[in-house]
């Protein structure tokens, strides 16, 4: 405004008196001014242009490492939208090239208009090549976004996204530094037009100086706005490392004021290691002969706190330019990135509850040590080993309580071991363990009583005491003759054959176990179709009354009738159909026969018409959320009234999902049935639990039996109490593996009314079973083992 008025009162006629001349010369001096006016105003928007595709470039670096760390963190389960990011790197690259509108670098989403960065061939080379790798991190982005952390191939594609946005970033400061440098040249231009034109007039060459000096004003605030809210540090050394100049946002990074700083050694604030790096990188930018030589260093710095930050620095040689004269540092925070790699790293070979070593560390571990052995000659020795009742723990107190059991087995796993071993977490309740060192069965086994010894003391778990044992199956390399494989499934092996034996115990693999382990695979290959073919049977041992030693029911027991290996016992196959599946539709076979039968023999048999049959119920059967409408189809089907069937149920079972099976077992008294306890005394449930539970009878297990007539045992004791609780409960009593009639006194004194054994009679076929009922109506029990029927 204030050039317009002074021109306007220069050109007054009367104010000058200016002959023809001098307003030539006026005229001349008004139009230079006016061209430099527009000269610089068109120059200024130039740069103003040109400044904000700098700023558009620069940003794209800042965008695509946003990008990329978007995608990661959706791949591990955290909400992010890489999305947004991916739009904007498209928009800002083609605008770039083409020109458009972008989001403003400062600001509230607030949308700028740019023309292309640049005509220069090499600039748009540049930004060409920049949105093809964009597209291509885009596409890699996607493929891993489809992906989760320890997916088959996410390390190989999370290694090819950071590929391409290391790309990006590269080709991404290239163009920045070409437009950059491709900025200053046209600001050196506008310079020296200026002094040109400036000494054509002392009017233009003033007017143009106040321009320059207010543009130069602008720039200036807007660089120093730019550095000082930066989050990168930009560092100006000496060639010695003294900080000759530093960004204010040091003080975020490192605690420390700006001002603190200067004149102090940069090397100073890094450790000894990562300083003799750095102090060897600014060495050689120092004395290298080329200008425009610069070099990337990855260290550490030393926060005012004591904490380290991980900072990535672009190094640069600006010694040669008069107005830098020193070493620049653009450093940049990678902290969180470092932690998020290392987090990655940890999650890919650690169990993510336990943080113990996983499988596939395991089993690396496992071939190293087996061809050290191949090499040495010496031996090791892999454990598994699986928590007992641990399945009872999930579905009685919860997964929480169960995952805090798995944290607390692996600490002593972890203390049990020497430094040298390997304690990983498989999968589930399953932990490995790695003995190296030439192990043999020797210290294999101390280790083993070890490890036994550390379970038998009860977990606190949620202010609980928890009896949780562990069975171990263990495998001893051979040199030369083991491999991975083998040596993981031999202890398998082995942890299974513990199993069988008992559990709470451990066993070496022997190499007849494997055939056993064979036989168990193609028994349960035959049961599959077993059901299909009819080859089950049912056969039934009568429950007799010890005062009127008749038959009051009998309970049914199932018999595979192997096409190959004969008649088996329910001991050869059950424990399989368990583990399967097989189970349910077997044991609703077994219900339905055994009930069909019931009915059949009481027809038949006028004496047993009041006869009762008891049925074994697995605990697959009573997780099945259809089991009552089932159980009441099956005695509608057959007829037989529902107080005749009996359903045993283990305390095992009955401690399942304990809530669940409380409503299940109320609606099958609802229907009539009458439950029994099997195998009382053997299990865990408490006398709490067992007055939750709508039971009838309690069946006193075969151990106890067995010792009741020895002088030195405590089973009588034992049986008494058992009888006495349960006439306290009112529930009927029955004994299990009668075999003697000392036994049969015993228990008649204790007060127990029935029972079954071999002393009456062992498990009958139909047929004979049908024998039994017509003999026993006709003359009574003769209660010894010699007038017992046969089988």
């Amino acid at each position: 405004m204030a050039k317009g008025a002074a021109g306007r009162r220069l050109l007054a006629p009367g104010a000058l008196h200016l002959d023809r001349r001098i307003g030539r010369t006026l005229a001349v001096y008004l139009v230079i001014i006016t061209v430099i006016v527009g000269y610089n105003a068109r120059a200024i928007a130039d740069q103003r242009g040109s400044a904000l595709s700098v700023n558009v470039a620069a940003r794209q670096r800042a965008l695509a490492e946003r990008y990329e760390k978007d995608v990661v963190l959706t791949t591990l389960g955290i909400q992010a939208d890489p999305g947004e990011d991916a739009q904007q790197l498209l928009a800002n690259a083609d605008a770039l090239l083409h020109g458009g509108q972008v989001l403003a670098v400062q600001g509230a989403d607030q949308e700028i208009q740019i023309r292309p960065a640049s005509h220069d061939p090499l600039v748009v080379a540049k930004l060409t090549e920049e949105n093809r790798l964009i597209q291509e991190l885009i596409t890699a982005g996607d493929d891993l976004y489809a992906m989760r952390a320890g997916q088959p191939g996410y390390p190989e594609q999370l290694r090819n996204l950071r590929i391409v946005g290391a790309q990006v970033t590269s080709i991404s400061n290239d163009a920045v530094g070409q437009m950059t440098r491709e900025t200053e040249a046209a600001l050196a231009r506008l310079v020296a037009v200026v002094i040109t034109l400036g000494v054509l007039g002392a009017i233009a060459a003033l007017a143009m100086a106040w321009f320059l000096r207010r543009t130069a004003a602008q720039r200036a605030a807007q660089f120093r706005s730019l550095v000082h809210n930066a989050s990168d540090l930009i560092t100006v050394l000496d060639q010695t490392g003294v900080i000759r100049y530093q960004s204010p946002s040091a003080e975020q990074l490192v605690g420390v004021r700006s001002e603190e700083l200067i004149g102090t050694s940069y090397l100073a604030l890094l450790d000894e290691n990562d300083g003799s790096r750095l102090r060897s990188i600014l060495a050689d930018l120092a004395n290298s002969t080329d200008p425009s030589a610069s070099a990337r260093a990855e260290y550490r710095l030393r926060h005012e706190d004591g904490s380290w930050r991980s900072v990535e620095s672009i190094v640069s040689n600006q010694v040669t330019d008069p107005t830098v004269k020193g070493l620049v540092l653009n450093t940049r925070d990678v902290t969180d990135r470092k932690l998020l790699q290392e987090e990655l790293a940890h999650q890919a070979f650690h169990d993510s509850l336990t943080g113990l070593s996983n499988r596939a560390v395991f089993r690396d571990r496992v071939d190293h040590a087996l061809a050290r052995a191949t090499r040495t000659g010496s031996r090791s020795a892999v454990f598994l080993l699986d928590l007992d009742g641990f399945k009872t723990v999930n579905d009685s107190l919860g997964h929480d309580a169960g995952d805090q059991l798995l944290i607390a087995a692996a600490q002593r796993l972890q203390f049990q071991g020497r430094s040298s071993d390997t304690v990983a977490r498989i999968g589930g309740d399953e932990f490995g363990i790695l003995l190296e060192d030439d192990a043999d069965e020797t210290s294999a086994r101390a280790m083993a009583d070890r490890l036994l010894a550390a379970f038998s003391v009860p977990f606190e778990v949620r202010g609980r005491e928890l009896f949780v044992r562990a069975t171990i199956g263990i495998a001893l390399s051979v040199a030369g003759e083991s491999n991975t494989d083998e040596m993981i499934r031999n202890a398998d092996t082995a942890m299974y054959a513990a199993k069988a034996a008992g559990k709470a115990r451990y066993e070496f693999f022997r190499p007849f176990m494997h055939a056993r382990a064979l036989e168990r695979f193609e028994v349960q290959a035959d049961l599959e179709v077993a059901l299909i073919r009819h080859e089950f049977v049912v056969h039934y041992q009568p429950i007799v009354d010890f005062e009127t030693e008749k038959a009051l029911g009998v309970e049914a027991l199932v018999r595979w009738n192997h096409p190959t290996r004969g008649l088996l016992g329910p001991l050869e196959f059950i424990h399989i159909a368990e583990d399967t599946g097989v189970i349910v539709p077997l044991g609703l076979w077994v219900l339905g026969e055994a009930c069909r039968q019931t009915v059949a023999w009481r027809r038949e048999y006028p004496e047993a018409s009041d006869l009762r049959v008891s049925v074994n119920l697995s605990t697959r059967q009573l997780l099945e959320p259809d089991l009552v409408p089932r159980v009441r189809q099956i005695l509608e089907e057959s007829e037989l009234e529902p107080a005749a069937l009996t359903l045993e149920l283990t305390e095992g079972s009955l401690m399942q999902k304990i809530e669940e099976t409380v409503t299940k077992l109320r609606a099958l008294k609802e229907l009539g049935v009458r439950l029994a306890i099997d195998d009382f005394g053997t299990g865990s449930s408490s006398l709490g639990y067992l007055q939750r539970f709508p039971i009838d009878i309690l069946k006193i297990d075969k151990s106890f039996v067995d010792g009741i007539a020895a002088l030195d045992s405590e089973d009588p004791a034992l049986v008494r109490a058992i009888i006495e609780m349960a006439k306290t409960l009112r529930l009927e009593t029955v004994a299990e593996g009668i075999e003697e009639t000392e036994q049969l006194a015993e228990l008649r004194s204790a007060g127990c009314r029935t029972g079954q054994g071999y002393l009456f009679a062992r498990p009958l076929h139909p047929d004979a079973m049908g024998a039994f009922l017509s003999k026993v109506a006709a003359e009574p029990l003769a209660m010894t083992r010699s007038e017992a029927p046969s089988p």
